[in-house]
């Protein structure tokens, strides 16, 4: 007789549901796991945003995830997703956050952009937008405000750069 184990993951925790070859559920269990791969376990990480039959169930609870995962991997139905070797998590958590540090840089950029189109300053390329200082904007905006909004995109800008 074989054995499938769904374990519906969180941060602190996971619920854990093992059934049989026949769909007969032989425990359910909240508990905190991690060391499976390195106990000799056979792992396989279900691809979240593939699994249409839980993230479009109109219920959804822990149970019910941890039950419909051990049934599709009985099924051998498992959309997986990568799983980083441990040594590798913290490089990949720089990148990530180095992406997202992109990204917010380049929205502080387009947030200059955009101010500058609204108050009738056509006349930058998106690469001359980069290389602008605080007294150059100061010198295209009129309003304490507005020039205070743009200093503060600038400000964010260096930070993001550094």
């Amino acid at each position: 007789m074989k054995f499938y184990c769904g374990i519906d993951l969180h941060a602190t925790n996971s619920f854990l549901c093992v059934i049989d070859d026949k769909d007969k559920i032989l425990l359910k269990e909240k508990l905190k796991i991690d060391g499976l791969q390195e106990a000799g376990f056979d792992v396989k990480l279900a691809h979240s945003m593939a699994l249409y039959m839980i993230t479009g169930a109109k219920v959804k609870t822990d149970r019910r995830d941890a039950f419909s995962l051990a049934k599709l991997l009985r099924l051998d139905a498992i959309p997986e997703a990568y799983i980083y070797p441990k040594a590798k998590r913290p490089i990949r958590d720089l990148l990530r956050k180095r992406k997202q540090m992109v990204s917010l840089r380049a929205n502080a950029y387009g947030t200059l952009r955009r101010v500058l189109l609204q108050h009738g300053i056509y006349g930058y390329s998106q690469a001359a937008i980069k290389s602008l200082t605080e007294e150059e904007l100061d010198q295209h905006l009129e309003h304490c405000a507005t020039q205070a909004g743009c200093h503060l995109e600038v400000q964010r800008i260096r930070f993001y750069s550094s």
